[in-house]
């Protein structure tokens, strides 16, 4: 017994020596101190290596695009056409201008996201426990640290039992790493078993994190999206230099003026080449980020948006996200002699108010209103507590009782009780197992209760129905989910028959299966088992991952909801993995979308915003490609066929300028969410922008061979005549690429309608009075804007029969 007092007392010397180190003590900082430390030493937070703006900015006037501007302007210079040089020059101006204020935008978004998603951390500030922002902790606070935390910096461990930190993100270590009193635990290393208090010892920059923040970066793999607009860009780079090429090649079998075809050629491929595609797509996902965030959804990686639109099965927990996450208690079940008194009394002495842990509240709750059995929790004093662990499934409490004897104190899941007991059970207890058969099936969910006084003498007390009442919103939402083509699978611990229950009240089908079932099956019959089942009951994190991992096997786009640090490696393995209000740090680390409003409707909102999305960044991959394809192949054509340069250089640039401007719009446009999961189908996007694109070439022709032909314009009236097409006709393409009906069915936000109408009058301006080209007067401009019209309703009728022949099924709502 003195050695033990011994080992105590140098245990107690060794952790003041180390609070001296820090300046601190068991009773944390005050505020000021810490203000001041603050001062001295800084933020906790990783220092990110921030260009500088004006070198950002002067960044974009270097690189392949812009160099080929550059080119053609000083090109436009040597063969004396000043007002050439100048306009180039205002585009290079332009798309630097575009491209920065996108990349700022997209950023800006990014960042206001991040600063949602901020950890936080149990800090003893001014002798109370207090919850703040991690990156506000300094040297010397005192923090506790649970299961599932991240650690927030490196600190040293100064009382508890021990913790089990998973270190794999720093050191490569698989397996947990133990720590004790004393020990040390690293920024950014995740808690995967235990409880205990620390003092902070690094911050920042000068934390085991910080120091190898560089080592530790993950590589990624491409998402869908990123691969989707790699594959649009290649086709219509590859596109614009082959036919560029053709230009130059006839070019120099014709004698023609080669620095006059040069200058042509670049400021061709310059306008063709989609150069604002990427960050125009990521600029309306960041757009799109922010107004899930208004919806109770933070994104934490943009790419999540679009797997998010295209999600057919959702693996849903059923706590919290299916039910209310606010449990009831049932009378008690007493085991041998004891009463319902007892049961409450000692579940009660197995708890701890402070953990927050929701068993732990409602139990607690049941004993703040029964006046006796709290007046008996207080003559027992807590020596020591193990919170509840995911592995063992229990809780155990070191007490003295009023007697002043030791008394041990253990509530948790019944099997693991009823093990605990099992050679002190009689043939009563062993009826109390088919209770909680029986009460299961009525959607209880049990705990059972124990106490000792030895080892070898745990006696059970008795059990603890537990009820979770489905959300309100749940069994509607669902609903409108299946609707929508996404298949909901419930993923639970809880056993099976708590499982049926609860989807027989959700409308969710009852075809249940236990995770054992799982176990030892060929893969064709695993495979087959997890399709057809509606929900999983019994459940492990590495049943989780399993589940995921055989879904996308099975060509699925997976989410999965999850909340505790167990979840997050199904988390990072679904397509999108979505961490439920209340999560852990280490499951939203994990998560791509972090929700902060409970329930399921939250992720069905998000989805339909997530598809209304991808429908925007759908129009503007085809809108592109039918420009594109438009443009180049109707100027190449006139230049084979005819021998004939259907607009300058300038005019160009100014069709890039014009018909880029109210792009900007389409990421705030109407549009309404699909009725099935969303996916990227090069075939319809290439195939329609081709076909929009080609139908452009065909009508350009014949408004070619009027001008000629029929009114017998000269060639730079003529040029500019057919400027004015290609501007008002490529603006109202957007028009037909937005829907999937007529276009009227959807009405477009008034930005993009007005940015539209504004920059085609500013076109018909530029043709009328002769703006840096020849003027054609009001006549001409009212015969191409009825021929533009009248070309705009035949396309939308060729677009809306494209769409019923290829995708009649995936129509919006």
């Amino acid at each position: 017994m003195d050695s033990a007092k011994s080992d105590t007392e140098v245990d107690r010397v060794k952790i003041n020596q180390i609070l001296d180190s820090f300046k601190s003590g068991m009773s944390g900082l005050s505020s000021q101190e810490a203000e001041q430390r603050q001062k001295e030493h800084g933020f906790n937070e990783i220092s990110e290596k921030k260009k500088n703006p004006i070198l950002k900015f002067l960044a974009y006037f270097w690189g392949p695009i812009p160099i080929m501007i550059e080119v053609a302007a000083i090109l436009s210079l040597f063969v004396h056409h000043f007002t050439d040089f100048i306009i180039i020059m205002v585009l290079l101006l332009m798309n630097t201008l575009v491209g920065f204020w996108h990349d700022r935008k997209a950023d800006n978004a990014i960042e206001l996201l991040k600063e949602k998603l901020a950890p936080s951390a149990r800090v003893l500030r001014d002798k109370k426990w207090k919850v703040l922002p991690a990156r506000e902790l300094v040297v010397g606070d005192i923090i506790r640290l649970r299961l599932g935390d991240v650690v927030p910096a490196d600190v040293k461990l100064i009382e508890g039992d021990y913790l089990e930190c998973d270190e794999s993100a720093l050191t490569g270590e698989s397996m947990p790493v133990e720590k004790h009193s004393g020990d040390e635990a690293y920024s950014g290393s995740v808690i995967a078993r235990g409880e205990m208090t620390a003092v902070v010892s690094k911050i920042g920059m000068d934390t085991y994190f910080g120091k190898t923040a560089k080592l530790v970066e993950s590589a990624r793999t491409k998402s869908h999206f990123e691969r989707a607009v790699i594959r649009i860009g290649n086709f219509l780079i590859i596109l614009a230099v082959f036919l560029v090429f053709i230009i130059m090649i006839v070019a120099l079998f014709r004698q023609d003026n080669l620095m006059e075809a040069l200058r042509f050629a670049m400021v061709l491929t310059v306008a063709s080449i989609p150069v604002a595609l990427p960050a125009i797509l990521t600029v309306t996902m960041a757009i799109g980020a922010i107004n899930l965030s208004k919806k109770k959804a933070i994104v934490s990686k943009l790419a999540a948006i679009e797997e998010l639109a295209g999600v057919d099965v959702l693996c849903s927990d059923k706590t919290g996200t299916l039910t209310q996450n606010k449990l009831t208690i049932a009378e008690a079940v007493p085991a041998g002699d004891f009463t319902k008194t007892d049961v409450l009394l000692y579940a009660a002495l197995a708890s701890r108010k402070e953990d927050n842990d929701t068993i732990d509240n409602a139990i607690l709750q049941a004993t703040d209103k029964d006046k006796s059995v709290a007046d008996k929790i207080s003559a027992f004093n807590q020596e020591k507590f193990h919170p509840f662990d995911p592995v063992i499934k229990r809780t155990e409490a070191q007490l003295v009782d009023p007697e002043s004897k030791q008394l041990n104190v253990s509530k948790g899941a019944p099997q693991v009780i009823f093990e605990l007991c099992k050679k002190n059970l009689s043939n009563g207890d062993l009826h109390l197992q088919d209770k909680v058969d029986d009460y299961a099936k009525m959607g209880y969910r049990m705990i059972a209760v124990a106490k000792n006084g030895g080892p070898e003498s745990w006696q059970l007390i008795g059990l603890i129905p537990l009820f979770d009442p489905p959300r309100e919103d749940s069994a509607q939402t669902i609903k409108d989910a299946i609707a929508m083509g996404v298949d909901i699978k419930m993923v639970t611990g809880d056993n099976a028959a708590i499982a049926k229950q609860i989807a027989s009240k959700l409308g969710l089908k009852p075809h249940i299966l236990q995770a054992a079932e799982l176990k030892n099956k060929p893969t064709h019959e695993l495979e087959e088992l997890v399709a057809k089942a509606d929900g999983f009951a019994e459940v492990f994190p590495e049943h989780k991952f399993s589940i995921v991992q055989i879904l996308q096997k099975l060509k699925h786009i997976v989410g999965m909801t999850g909340d505790g640090v167990n979840d997050a490696p199904a988390l990072k393995k679904a397509d999108c993995g979505i961490a439920v209000a209340g999560a852990t740090d280490a499951a939203k680390s994990a998560a791509s979308i972090v929700l902060t409003s409970p329930g399921l409707s939250v992720i069905i909102d998000a989805i339909k915003e997530s598809r209304k999305i991808f429908q925007r960044m759908n129009s503007y991959s085809i809108y592109r490609i039918a420009e594109t394809v438009r443009v180049l192949f109707f100027i190449t054509a006139s230049i084979l066929a005819f021998n004939f340069y259907p607009v300058t250089a300038v005019m160009i640039v100014l069709l890039a300028l014009l018909n880029d401007a109210p792009i900007m719009a389409i990421a705030g446009d109407n549009v309404r969410y699909s009725r099935q999961p969303e996916k990227w189908n090069m075939k319809i996007v290439l195939g329609l922008g081709t076909l929009l694109g080609t139908i452009g070439v065909i009508s350009s022709f014949f408004i070619f061979y009027i001008g000629k032909n029929v009114l017998h314009l000269n060639r730079d009236v003529l040029q500019a005549f057919i400027f004015l097409k290609l501007a008002v006709a490529g603006h109202l393409t957007i028009f037909i690429a937005r829907t999937r009906k007529f276009f009227w069915s959807i009405k477009p936000s008034k930005g993009l309608l007005w940015s539209a109408i504004l920059t085609k009058i500013l076109a018909t301006f530029f043709a009328v009075y002769g703006w840096f080209i020849s003027p054609i007067g009001w006549k001409l401009a009212g015969i191409v804007w009825g021929y533009a019209l009248a070309a705009f309703f035949v396309t939308d009728v060729v677009k809306r029969y494209f769409y019923k022949f290829f995708i009649e099924s995936k129509d919006s709502v």
